[in-house]
């Protein structure tokens, strides 16, 4: 194994049990002690990896913004028409765990620090949008539509009545046939 690589790796392990924790728990499951048990192992493994629990949940906000948001941008805009860049979003946001991305936006509800990463993540992802959606349209057009598909995006975590997989692959697509469209002259 590359020197370093185990660290990394540890460090990754750490940080999903946090969100498995986030979710389970709530942000009471973000505590050294449960974290420990959770992983099975002393608090001295925990402080290798991590100054103390504000750096850890730092570092978590950090990964789930990279993964979650910063990742999938990247990786979308590399197609070559917007209709791709679209689809390409469409599947990588499908990939995101559901129970994870409720959670870490049931945290920001009451942690200034999560908080304020959620509104750069929403932030970049409706910009993402907006990009890719006025390539389309025109500026307020491509905008509300941006909007519509976060809202979509979002409610679809949130409500509390099951949307399938399917379900919601339908209604991306819906939005996505929507941007099918050309700017007005």
């Amino acid at each position: 194994m590359v020197p370093g690589m185990r660290e990394s790796l540890l460090k990754l392990k750490w940080i999903k049990a946090g969100l498995a924790a986030l979710y389970d728990d709530g942000p009471d499951g973000l505590r050294v002690e449960k974290l420990c048990d959770r992983m099975g192992v002393t608090k001295g493994s925990f402080y290798h990896h991590f100054t103390n629990l504000a750096d850890y949940k730092i570092q978590l906000l950090e990964y789930w913004e990279r993964e979650s948001t910063s990742e999938i941008i990247r990786r979308a805009s590399g197609e070559a028409t917007p209709q791709e860049q679209l689809l390409a979003m469409r599947h990588l946001t499908s990939t995101i765990p559901r129970s994870s991305e409720k959670a870490i936006r049931s945290w920001a509800l009451h942690d200034p620090i999560a908080g304020r990463y959620q509104k750069k993540m929403d932030r970049e992802r409706l910009k993402a949008l907006e990009q890719i959606y006025g390539q389309i349209y025109e500026t307020a057009e491509a905008e509300s539509l941006a909007k519509l598909v976060c809202c979509l995006f979002v409610g679809a975590e949130q409500i509390m009545i099951p949307i399938t997989k399917k379900e919601l692959k339908e209604l991306y697509e819906f939005m996505i046939d929507r941007g099918r469209g050309r700017k007005q002259s």
